[in-house]
């Protein structure tokens, strides 16, 4: 299955198709913060586990209701929830494709 996804590279909105095949991995977490793990969790595409987390962001980023950011046409990010605390730790779920 394809997911049509609208996302914000820098300065210009453009269209991708995503597909599951094409993850390797996703992290769903503290999006301020490293990506090392310490503030998240890491899913792997090749985990059969993992797939239906993986296919349930696929759906929220091509739902067109959160604001999908992009580097390079190979990280996707989308804030799940926004942190109202001092902290301000958003939280979100990143795509990585594979290269």
């Amino acid at each position: 299955m394809k997911y049509q996804i609208k996302h914000t590279p820098l300065n210009a909105v453009k269209g991708t198709e995503l597909t599951f095949e094409n993850v390797e991995n996703l992290y769903i977490g503290n999006g301020n913060c490293c990506r090392c793990g310490c503030g998240g969790e890491y899913y792997e595409a090749s985990d059969e586990f993992s797939a239906d987390t993986i296919k349930d962001v696929l759906k929220k980023m091509a739902s067109g209701k959160y604001a999908v950011e992009s580097i390079d046409d190979n990280i996707f990010e989308i804030v799940l929830r926004k942190e109202k605390s001092y902290r301000g730790k958003n939280k979100v779920a990143t795509l990585y494709m594979k290269k």
